[in-house]
């Protein structure tokens, strides 16, 4: 199967376009932590609670609050945040960057694939075993010091590959115009 057939059944397609995000894979640690901490606060809020439930009073009427929910709500939003905050959108000439899709600050940035100076993988042990890590592309541009980067990537050898076989293409196009310019 060739590149883009295997990019299209590793990453989200949008119009054609490619969507890479962070893998939920490489928040494995995070999500455990959660699923334990919240059964665990549960646990202690049947067994204890005096300690784990607040008591929110409306005159005669009183609520019972656990406070478990927050815990879970707030590692909940933190994954959330670490999944969708950047992606790489591979458009068919350019590579878009896009950085805080959940913070009040957001950053785009457009780069076309024939000013691609560098890809860069960076694993870990961990993100060996689940196939993912961290991909960088630095640009072409001489005086630019911003790398791109986007963490936990699912099958990141495959999108390196990706991004090299379009600047490839790019670099061949370029090519034939020249020479039909040319002649």
């Amino acid at each position: 199967m060739d590149i883009e057939g295997q990019a299209r059944r590793a990453y989200r397609s949008v119009q054609g376009n490619f969507v890479v995000t962070e893998s939920w894979r490489n928040q494995l640690v995070l999500l455990a932590v959660l699923i334990f901490g919240t059964a665990l606060l549960i646990y202690l809020t049947a067994d204890y609670p005096e300690m784990f439930v607040q008591r929110i009073e409306f005159g005669e009427l009183v609520l019972p609050l656990p406070l478990f929910p927050i815990y879970a709500l707030a590692l909940l939003a933190l994954l959330l945040h670490r999944l969708l905050n950047e992606c790489f959108v591979l458009a068919p000439d350019y590579l878009l960057y896009i950085e805080g899709r959940l913070s009040w600050r957001r950053r785009t940035i457009r780069l076309y694939y024939q000013d691609i100076r560098e890809i860069e993988i960076d694993q870990t042990l961990a993100q060996r075993v689940v196939n993912t890590g961290n991909v960088t592309v630095t640009p072409l541009a001489v005086g630019v010091e911003r790398t791109l980067v986007v963490d936990g990537v699912k099958n990141p050898r495959l999108l390196k590959d990706l991004l090299l076989a379009r600047r490839e293409d790019m670099a061949t196009k370029r090519a034939r115009i020249n020479a039909s310019a040319q002649s």
